[in-house]
């Protein structure tokens, strides 16, 4: 009985539980906007910005995330500003560059104080050991495996003999069941807002259909973490969360 009520709340259920939830309350506050005419306006100057929306969104996510504000923050307002594909795209390329430049900074810059933070961790020397080995692959289970702060994933991969392109790719790729995730979530809050003005038109059958693309797409992330876990686990064992 223990283990089974351990499983139900175990941080990673309660984390998409709290996303669930989350999702309507944000579909119930954008109803308070729905019609908004500045909201409109707001949306109608961004996308009259055209391919500097994406390059301006690209910048302010490396320059502001997890500085002034969480990166999910970023990940959620690319669904609702751009839609699910290029929101997807911008915010894995936005994501990346701004992983790859604190792997650059550890490489380069901040090899002898990663290293000793290394040592005095036992999480993070498991990890390096890791990486070491196995490079990107284990780097795509990682992005997906809430062990450590995403931050210190990209300094303790800058220390190692990791190629760049390695990172770059293991970053790229390894985030998108994720990214994929917050997009969509951003989606459904543009959508239920009614930010392109037909809001009025839709029918029934399409606000199913995009309620069960999103319970689809936290069951297909939700699987793909725990298969991440296990073979981690399967592989060194169990990583305790590391703090920042």
């Amino acid at each position: 009985m223990k283990s089974v009520l351990s499983k139900l709340y175990s941080k990673d259920n309660l984390k998409f539980v709290l996303i669930l939830l989350a999702t309507v309350g944000l579909v119930l506050i954008t109803k308070y906007f729905q019609g908004n005419v500045y909201v409109q306006a707001m949306f109608e100057r961004i996308d009259g910005l055209g391919i500097w929306a994406p390059l301006l969104y690209i910048l302010l996510y490396v320059c502001m995330s997890g500085i002034f504000m969480p990166s999910i923050v970023f990940k959620v307002f690319a669904g609702t500003i751009f839609g699910v594909f290029f929101g997807v795209l911008w915010v894995s390329i936005a994501s990346t560059i701004s992983s790859l430049i604190k792997f650059l900074l550890a490489r380069y810059f901040l090899q002898e104080k990663i290293n000793r933070r290394i040592q005095n961790n036992p999480s993070m020397r498991k990890m390096d050991m890791m990486i070491e080995r196995d490079g990107w692959k284990i780097l795509l289970l990682l992005r997906n495996v809430p062990v450590a702060n995403s931050l210190f994933l990209n300094y303790i991969c800058g220390v190692t003999k990791m190629p760049v392109w390695d990172f770059v790719f293991g970053s790229f790729v390894g985030r998108l069941p994720t990214s994929f995730l917050y997009v969509y979530l951003g989606y459904l809050v543009g959508y239920s807002a009614g930010i392109d003005g037909t809001n009025e038109t839709r029918v029934t059958f399409e606000w199913i259909l995009l309620w069960v693309g999103l319970l689809a797409t936290v069951a297909l992330s939700y699987y793909v973490i725990y298969i991440s876990r296990k073979m981690v686990q399967e592989d060194v064992g169990p990583i305790a969360a590391s703090e920042s």
